[in-house]
């Protein structure tokens, strides 16, 4: 369960799309989460997931894959119990965190926000 499997990464360009356009905001900072509920292709996931970090404010890719890979890591380890209430309730979410702050953080401090958006998620479910 401590994985972040290929079927669960969010690609789609039409489910971006739809997520930007129509998807509930979480403002945690430094993490905004958008997010929505709907029927995902794949019904095996019950959530699909990606990260993104602003090239404006991160000029080097090393310093924008390394907040991408800690924000993935946060998610890998504490989705368990977000994925088991999505199980319960029988709904699909599309999630994309986006990293809003100008400085690097601690993973320990990414960490809080993921699961405090996570929870704010469950509770809108």
């Amino acid at each position: 369960m401590f994985t972040f499997k290929k079927n669960e990464h969010l690609k789609s360009k039409k489910t971006i799309e739809r997520l930007f356009k129509d998807g509930n905001v979480i403002y945690e900072y430094p993490v905004r989460a958008i997010w929505i509920k709907m029927q995902l292709p794949g019904n095996k996931t019950l959530a699909r997931v990606s990260f993104s970090v602003s090239k404006k404010r991160f000029k080097k890719a090393v310093d924008r894959n390394r907040i991408k890979r800690l924000m993935r890591e946060a998610y890998r380890l504490n989705k368990q119990q977000f994925i088991l209430n999505l199980e319960n309730k029988s709904v699909q979410t599309a999630i994309m965190f986006v990293y809003i702050g100008d400085n690097l953080t601690s993973f320990k401090f990414i960490e809080n926000k993921i699961i405090v958006i996570l929870n704010r998620i469950e509770s809108f479910n």
